[in-house]
């Protein structure tokens, strides 16, 4: 195709997230998150998920950037 991979994957997430996220569909499931008075994961929730990004993204020789001074 004439492009790398990582170019490849970008332009598959790309094209899904534009067809999958249509402006109604979010107002649906933001509907059915206030319904549930879901209102976005704790911070702890959060620490959890970044924990496991972690993991799952470290390379021995990798450093990762969280982005704090």
């Amino acid at each position: 195709m004439g492009i790398s991979r990582s170019q490849f994957f970008a332009d598959a997430a790309k094209a899904y997230l534009e067809q999958v996220a249509l402006p109604e569909r979010v107002a649906e499931i933001n509907a059915i998150l206030d319904e549930i008075g879901y209102y976005g994961p704790s911070d702890d929730e959060l620490a959890g998920m970044q924990a496991a990004f972690r993991r799952t993204l470290s390379h021995p020789g990798m450093e990762w950037d969280d982005g704090e001074q």
